[in-house]
């Protein structure tokens, strides 16, 4: 979880002492938001001054990540770690602090800030501290701004220290006198850390407001009545005959009942009630509440300070947990090929099988309230129940033996989740729905489409200076305009401007199959925080990173992320042949010779690396075939649902011939290249307009290979998608299973992308 969330509570301890600490001039400054890291730090060397630093969960000196810098050859002034900020006004006193420690021997630091622009002139400066090894020390810094900063500050921890390495935590640059951390995290702790109470018996959302007479309870008690456990998120109420745990969550300043936690035996029956609690362990940071039942089933439930979720952990006899609660849709996200959405009124079956890729989010009637669910391992099973109009009831799988519970969460704010019908929407004007989102926060955009298929778009928001913030997306200024291999120019359909959404029912002229059905509607949800978002925000991907955070599985979180193939090198080839164009039309071929030659060279190496990855995706598309026809000679009976999957994967060939591939390679650009040599020096007229041609032709080739990849990748996402679908509704285990192997297999692909795939842009 972001250990900076303490500062939500200092305006309740008093004193202008303590409400000045709640403003962090840095973003990200305990390095908890793994998709910032390396867009809000930076470390600045001196000449030939050799450093890095890394992000991770090792020795963190408070929370669960730190960085640590690592320093070989120093020259010149050393190394400067820190971030780029709005500097703070003239005459007030502001304090800037870090935690620190040395890795392996002692390693001497100071804080310095410094106009973060010509003439670097300093605002504030640390005396030089010693880090040791064997503990964190807090470095810090008070300081009066004694002018103007208008460019802004650059704050940093500056060492010039060779054959070395530190780690720092917690970065604060805040206004006011200083205040150790410990001091005000110890506050923190006292003023919203967890509670277990004894509240007797009887209770409703009114008695969980006021708590009068509730008897709190130490680690080790054997409570006589109900149990309350409490944090500022929610309520979790354990009740002595009850067969199952209610989750009460806070909306605003009111609590409501949420799910019903019920634990169940093998072969599903459920727990009939509880007939033993016992507090496992009760601090501020976290409590444990073991409950068995009558006939000998064990679960414990844990809360932690500030989260919004309750880790249930399987003990003895118990195989699976299930959650009561009414939802409107149930969303599995997807990073890598746009999310499944299930609307119970278009599911015929009571029961169906989910993918279990370790999250599930529910929207629950109102639009304030989403329940989502986390567990460890895609081997839990997960089953949801339906009645026609809602979802009733979600089954996850869990396992003593191996550790695998379930994590649910109610994230709650008015207006939290939105649905608008793509009706409503017009292909050239934005449709800005009544509806205000509740926090700043990467907010996700699901497009029902013609057919069945989802479209996820990020959510990339506005500033005011009408440029965006794209998370990875490059949205051109006013018009929104974006490029993608696969779909060609046009409007990202998808915005935030201040607190409203921006929607329009985008035209695809590149992939023209991609169309938004009129009967369907938008899905609009927070999927994860992002800098700037308040500290009490937690979106739905966030409840499986803070889930898995203190897990082997945490590993796994990194994977939850597209990365760029190393081999993807620019430049691309319009870049370079609208270079060359342009010296043959200003004659200066011959004077700029070699550095024609370099980029025609460069240009080489990168339409080599595209149809490495096209060879990549069809060598895939060929093992998928021979994967399929063995399935149809083995299973004969899944014919038509492998005839359907593999059907998807044809597609390759199709565009492989549309975009004439076989002609088309980086051997005939190549020759393309030798003749742009041989014009260079060449006596013969019109040289000029001969480039253009090359330029022409050789962008044609590149323009194909471009297109291809990020067609290629269309096909295979919607081949996840689809295949995640019939996962919904397999008839039998074997059809089940398939579509399970089949959706599998995408990744592949997908885990990885060049630039020109457009992975980025959804």
């Amino acid at each position: 979880m972001v250990k900076m969330r303490w500062l939500l509570m200092v305006a309740a301890m008093g004193g202008a002492a303590w409400a000045a600490q709640a403003d962090n001039f840095f973003v990200n400054p305990s390095f908890e938001l793994r998709a910032s890291e390396e867009s809000d730090w930076k470390l600045d060397k001196g000449g030939a001054t050799e450093a890095s630093f890394v992000v991770n969960s090792q020795e963190a000196g408070d929370g669960d990540r730190n960085a640590c810098v690592t320093i070989g050859r120093v020259a010149e002034w050393g190394t400067q770690f820190g971030q780029s900020m709005d500097a703070g006004q003239k005459g007030h006193t502001y304090t800037f602090a870090v935690l620190a420690k040395a890795v392996e021997k002692p390693v001497t630091v100071r804080l310095q800030i410094e106009r973060r622009a010509k003439p670097f002139d300093r605002a504030a400066a640390s005396e030089p501290v010693e880090l040791k090894p064997d503990g964190w020390t807090e470095v810090h810094v008070t300081f009066k701004c004694e002018k103007d900063f208008r460019e802004g500050w650059f704050a940093y921890i500056r060492c010039t220290q060779p054959n070395c390495a530190y780690r720092a935590d917690m970065f604060r640059l805040q206004e006011g006198d200083y205040i150790p951390y410990r001091e005000l995290a110890k506050k923190a702790d006292a003023a919203g850390g967890v509670h277990v109470f004894d509240i007797g018996a009887g209770l409703n959302a009114d008695a969980i407001a006021k708590r009068d007479s509730w008897k709190e309870l130490a680690a080790g008690a054997s409570p006589r009545g109900d149990v309350c456990v409490f944090n500022d998120n929610l309520a979790l109420v354990l009740r002595k005959k009850a067969p199952g745990v209610e989750y009460f969550y806070r909306l605003g300043s009111q609590w409501m009942p949420g799910p019903r936690l019920t634990p169940a035996a093998n072969g599903g029956e459920r727990a009939q009630r509880m007939d033993k609690l016992r507090i496992i362990e009760s601090t501020p940071g976290k409590v444990i509440v073991e409950a068995t039942t009558k006939h000998a089933l064990t679960t414990r439930y844990l809360v932690r300070r500030n989260q919004p979720m309750v880790e249930v952990q399987p003990g003895a006899g118990m195989a699976s947990l299930t959650i009561a609660a009414q939802s409107q849709y149930a969303v599995l996200p997807d990073i890598f090929g746009g999310d499944l959405v299930i609307e119970p009124a278009k599911v015929q079956a009571a029961q169906i099988r989910c993918p279990s890729e370790r999250l599930l989010a529910q929207l629950l009637p109102g639009g304030n309230a989403i329940m989502a669910c986390a567990w460890r391992s895609p081997a839990q099973a997960v089953k949801l129940t339906l009645n026609g109009s809602a979802i009733t009831q979600t089954e996850i799988q869990c396992n003593q033996q191996q550790g695998l519970g379930v994590w649910v969460a109610v994230l709650a704010a008015p207006g939290i989740w939105y649905r608008e019908p793509i009706a409503n929407l017009d292909q050239v004007k934005d449709t800005k729905p009544d509806w205000t989102i509740p926090f700043h926060a990467l907010w996700r955009a699901d497009f029902q489409r013609t057919g069945g298929l989802i479209d996820s778009w990020r959510c990339i928001i506005k500033k005011p200076n009408n440029e965006f913030e794209g998370f990875g997306v490059s949205a051109k200024r006013k018009s929104r305009t974006v490029w993608s291999s696969a779909r060609g120019t046009y409007a990202y359909p998808v915005c935030v401007d201040s607190n409203s959404i921006c929607l329009r029912n985008t035209k695809f002229e590149g992939l023209p199959e991609a169309t938004y059905d009129p009967a369907g509607h938008v899905i609009l949800y927070p999927f994860r925080r992002v800098n700037g978002s308040p500290e009490n925000v937690t979106g739905v991907f966030d409840v499986l990173a803070d889930a898995l955070q203190q897990t082997p599985e945490a590993a796994a979180l990194d994977d939850l992320q597209i990365k760029r193939v190393p081999r993807d090198h620019y430049p691309a080839t319009c870049a370079v042949t609208a270079e060359y164009e342009k010296i043959f039309a200003d004659k200066e071929e011959r004077a700029k010779k070699a550095e024609i030659l370099k980029r025609l060279d460069d240009m080489d190496h990168f339409c080599i690396g595209i149809r490495s990855r096209m060879d990549e995706y069809l060598a895939w598309a060929k093992k998928t075939h021979e994967f399929c026809a063995q399935t149809k000679a083995a299973k004969p009976q899944l014919a038509a649902l492998v005839d359907e999957l593999e059907g998807i994967v044809g597609k390759f060939s199709g565009v492989f011939t549309k975009l004439k591939l076989e002609e088309r390679t980086p051997a005939a650009a190549r020759a393309l290249n030798e003749k742009v040599m041989a014009l260079i020096d060449s006596n013969e007229d019109k040289k000029d307009e001969k480039a253009n041609q090359l330029g022409r032709a050789t962008r044609t080739i590149g323009g194909s290979q471009d297109e291809s990849i990020g067609r290629f990748r269309t096909i295979t996402r919607e081949l996840r998608q689809r295949a995640g679908q019939r996962m919904l509704t397999a008839p039998d285990d074997d059809a089940f299973e398939f579509a399970k192997e089949m959706r599998a297999r995408t990744l592949e692909m997908l885990q990885s992308a060049f630039g020109h795939e457009g992975a980025s842009t959804e």
